[in-house]
């Protein structure tokens, strides 16, 4: 047994981290569950404190208040504590398509679960966050990882990345850009699309747009190519910009497309692929620098392990996931080099592009 004493209340000594994860009606990160606690049993000899202890002792049957009722001193004599210690959940969030919610939020309960302290699927995804360690894990596309992985001090590290459980994949961690029309619409293939109206998702999307441009350059095009480009924000928008008419093609993450096919097999019947692009290396799942080499280590090796656990092929398959395996910063060099071929030549055509011109082609 061992004594403690202490000049300021015990729960403060061990008071959780600052509430970072707010509620869903305020600013900031939402949970969909909240964090777990987990609990220690320590004896103890002799507790003196100069203000009383907080509510998590007070109830304790060996705990009274000294003769005179001073309040200068309270004493536990050969007391028995359980202090509660609350490590924090490990936060995940998803940076891709809202249709790989569900695989991702099982992911993200079933390895905090393996690695003793629970966790949680952020609501919202916010770069900001993840860049100050506020978010623990990521599912994030490429082109941005890329670029923070530049930093001097990179505020995040690649650990692995999903095996998609389709023939195509061939069992790597690989995904397509796949350029979709409607399927009785007048595109054929890609050169059809010449003076047509394109959707980019995003610039930061490699999938959905630095890869389109990258595919121009080889053949000898700029995005005048197009009679107008549009951003839709996201591989689903674009999806339905096509349906609609709103558009004539947009190139779709394969793995995001596959999902969708999953959910809604009579799409099949109303978009067709008229040309592939890549392969490129699949987005990542990232962890924050902050986080201890050790825990980062224990991360990978619980979602590199996960299609072993019972019932998790089933629910990996919601996303179509066969595994997680393992991946480090430079299986993202084809990424990196194709973006940096793509911003160079951009930067030289938008300084030689009309007045006017920039904004028609985003």
């Amino acid at each position: 047994m061992r004594s403690l004493a202490c000049s300021s209340p015990p729960a403060a000594r061990h008071a959780p981290p600052p509430n970072l994860l707010r509620s869903s009606d305020g600013p900031g990160l939402r949970v969909s569950s909240p964090a777990r606690a987990q609990s220690r049993t320590i004896q103890v000899r002799s507790f003196a404190c100069s203000s009383p202890p907080t509510a998590h002792l007070a109830g304790h049957p060996k705990l009274h208040r000294p003769i005179g009722g001073s309040g200068l001193g309270w004493g536990i004599q050969s007391a028995i504590l359980r202090e509660v210690v609350t490590p924090p959940a490990l936060v995940f969030a998803n940076f891709l398509a809202p249709n790989m919610t569900p695989a991702y939020a099982y992911v993200a309960e079933r390895v905090g679960t393996l690695l003793g302290r629970g966790g949680v699927l952020a609501n919202t995804a916010d770069e900001e966050a993840l860049v100050g360690g506020h978010v623990d894990v990521a599912f994030l596309c490429g082109l941005p990882y890329v670029r923070l992985a530049a930093r001097p001090d990179p505020p995040i590290r690649a650990i692995a990345a999903p095996v998609v459980n389709q023939h195509r994949y061939d069992g790597r961690p690989i995904y397509f850009s796949d350029v979709i029309v409607r399927r009785n619409g007048p595109v054929a293939k890609f050169p059809d699309l010449r003076d047509r109206v394109w959707a980019h998702t995003q610039p930061t999307s490699f999938s959905g747009c630095v890869l389109t441009r990258y595919h121009l350059l080889q053949l000898g095009e700029t995005e005048r190519f197009f009679g107008r480009v549009m951003y839709s924000g996201s591989h689903l928008a674009s999806m339905q910009a096509v349906l609609a008419g709103k558009v004539d093609a947009s190139a779709i993450d394969s793995h995001v497309l596959g999902v969708e096919l999953k959910r809604r097999p009579a799409l099949a019947s109303e978009i067709r692929v008229i040309q592939v692009l890549g392969p490129s290396t699949i987005p990542p799942v990232v962890v924050s620098s902050k986080l201890p080499a050790d825990v980062q280590t224990a991360i990978r090796e619980a979602l590199c392990g996960l299609n072993g656990e019972d019932g998790a092929r089933e629910r990996l398959a919601e996303g179509l996931i066969e595994r997680f395996v393992p991946v480090g910063d430079s299986d993202y060099d084809d990424i990196r080099r194709k973006s940096e071929v793509v911003a160079s030549a951009h930067t030289a055509w938008l300084a030689s592009a009309p007045r006017g011109e920039e904004s028609a082609a985003g």
